[in-house]
């Protein structure tokens, strides 16, 4: 009897656990964040598509895309996830070389063909930093942003930034920009100083 209540009692506590660990992760979770991240063309100057999904918005950690047309890049999960809304950091900050996306959509993988997100279109976007809140919720384990811009031309994107449904009142209102995402260009960056203490330790 003893080992049955100590099973039940250590099976509750999982549940609770897993419980509160499902609440917590689909509360303002960026669900991109570390996922593998696959694009259509890396290089120039050495930045690769992983740096889409580091949590990172930082000119420092962007995928930068080689002078083509019809760019993308692809969110691959290892399970299907749902996705209601996103966040979209393109181009460089400071910089007269823009690389922004001014024409774009979302779209799942529906097993067989690519599904363009309702409400996950932008045109003439000059933004570098993009809410956006699908018109439903898409369920599906990749996703994909395309560039769907006429012509070739250098896009940056420094981080994107997806979510789970956060429905108040029967209406989906998305995250605030910067949930869940270091806004901070000096993250990890190395730093110069023109002298130090001779009685500091700190490094």
């Amino acid at each position: 009897m003893k080992q049955v209540m100590q099973s039940m009692i250590c099976w509750l506590s999982l549940a609770f656990i897993l419980a509160a660990t499902s609440s917590a992760y689909a509360d303002n979770t960026n669900l991109a964040r570390y996922q593998k991240s696959i694009g259509s063309t890396w290089g120039w100057t050495l930045r690769p598509d992983l740096f889409a999904t580091d949590g990172i918005a930082s000119n420092f950690h962007r995928w930068r895309s080689t002078n083509t047309s019809g760019q993308w890049l692809e969110i691959h999960y290892p399970r299907p996830v749902t996705i209601a809304s996103a966040h979209l950091y393109t181009g460089v900050i400071a910089a007269t070389t823009g690389e922004n996306w001014a024409n774009f959509k979302f779209q799942s993988y529906n097993g067989s063909t690519w599904v363009d997100i309702p409400g996950g279109s932008r045109t003439g976007n000059t933004s570098l930093e993009v809410n956006i809140i699908f018109s439903q919720s898409v369920t599906s384990n990749i996703f994909r942003l395309l560039n769907t811009e006429s012509g070739s031309a250098v896009r940056s994107i420094r981080e994107i930034a997806m979510f789970g449904p956060n429905v108040v009142g029967s209406v989906e209102q998305g995250y605030p920009i910067g949930t869940d995402v270091v806004l901070n260009l000096a993250h990890k960056r190395p730093a110069i100083a023109s002298s130090i203490d001779s009685r500091s330790t700190r490094l």
